[in-house]
């Protein structure tokens, strides 16, 4: 954007990120800054460093033999806070973690334990330090995605010298400009969960989109499941045989994806935790939605109007103390991977209701589009929030 000669010049924003690669649910929120203000990061961690399959290794030999002996999250915060600003910054904005440096910063996050790399002992052993920099002067908004993000942090923190910090931000998404075309001979049924993680065909919840499908397929012939995830060749191989299945293994270009989204009638997404942004792309693409009741999922489908909602299993320990997701400990990795029959079966119920029910789709569909391109969900909504917090954390 050239400035022109009365214009005053963009403010630049530094934003600070954990991982060799910007996180995708990011990427919005890069490309479409608010008013005023320009973001400034590094651009060549926004490339993937490596082919699919390295990635799936590098993850495993992180998890196995980095994670348990080595504190990244200390080497990490050692790391950020000597590194140089960009000579024109204004304000830093950090994409889940907490930042020392004597300088004004704000910090998005999913729930409080993001800030220690979703460590529970170690949130424990650092919680008064994590109290101290939010309390700061230097730190002048704290941003949870939702409202049960919000929960996690005042439950389970002193939050007396930074309440007032607080400032729930939605996740959003850019509006799509296509005319939804909608299928009359065949239904299609849309998954995406993690093709990069093989640990999350579990929390994701592939598996029961699996269960179900097989249930439905015995009684629809014009339903086809396309899945965008890992899947074990074993599961993979059943399912293809079926016919009407397509499991993407791998990651996909943007294109192809859009594609997917573009061409889909009904969303699912039965997982164990709250996804970030696939639920609200899901709308954007003007999909009816129908996930678990679990965690923060209430806050982005409302039962009956962009979707349903099903009820979460009762063998699984969601939560642990102030409403924590339970994601990181053995107990619930052992109890996702067993298939609960009563949450394969209301998903199923409520597959047959959109099914049969091509105008309720439609319906839903739209409702969930327009909290996308004008609601709670959407770029104009959060970009008037993010001006009006940058603004205040500069002095403006």
């Amino acid at each position: 954007m050239v400035q022109g000669k009365n214009e005053h010049p963009l403010r630049e924003v530094y934003f600070y990120t954990y991982v060799p690669k910007i996180h995708s649910l990011y990427y919005e929120l890069l490309r479409y800054p608010p008013k005023g203000y320009k973001y400034i990061y590094e651009k060549k961690i926004t490339a993937p460093l490596y082919k699919v399959n390295d990635f799936r290794l590098l993850n495993l030999a992180y998890r196995k033999l980095v994670k348990p002996f080595i504190n990244t999250v200390v080497l990490k915060d050692f790391l950020y806070k000597r590194l140089a600003l960009p000579k024109n910054t204004s304000l830093i904005h950090s994409g889940g973690f907490l930042v020392r440096k004597k300088f004004p910063w704000v910090v998005d996050l999913e729930h409080v334990t993001s800030f220690v790399g979703y460590d529970l002992g170690m949130f424990d052993r650092r919680k008064k330090k994590i109290e101290n920099l939010l309390s700061s002067k230097y730190c002048k908004r704290i941003l949870p995605w939702t409202e049960a993000c919000k929960r996690t942090i005042t439950e389970n923190l002193n939050s007396e010298g930074f309440v007032d910090k607080i400032d729930v931000v939605p996740l959003a998404v850019h509006p799509r400009t296509f005319r939804k075309k909608f299928n009359k001979a065949k239904v299609k049924i849309l998954f995406v969960g993690s093709a990069n993680f093989p640990q999350h065909y579990y929390s994701k919840g592939a598996h029961i989109v699996f269960e179900a499908f097989k249930k439905i397929m015995g009684e629809y012939e014009n339903v086809e499941l396309i899945a965008r995830t890992f899947a074990p060749v074993k599961i993979k191989k059943e399912m293809e045989r079926l016919g009407n299945v397509r499991i993407y293994d791998y990651i996909l270009k943007r294109e192809e994806l859009d594609r997917l989204f573009k061409e889909s009638d009904i969303f699912i997404f039965p997982g164990h935790q709250t996804p970030g942004m696939v639920l609200i792309e899901a709308m954007s693409y003007e999909l009816p939605i129908i996930a678990t009741d679990v965690w923060a999922t209430p806050e982005l489908v409302e039962d009956g109007k962009n979707g349903f909602l099903i009820k979460k299993s009762s063998r699984v320990p969601y939560y642990i103390r102030g409403f924590i997701p339970n994601t990181e400990s053995e107990e619930f990795r052992t109890a996702i991977k067993r298939i609960d029959n009563n949450v394969v079966e209301e998903l199923v119920e409520k597959l047959r209701v959109l099914i049969d029910n091509p105008s309720l789709r439609r319906k839903m569909g739209r409702y969930g589009r327009a909290l996308v391109e004008e609601g709670r969900f959407s770029i104009k909504h959060r970009n008037k929030q993010l001006k009006r917090i940058y603004d205040e954390a500069i002095g403006e």
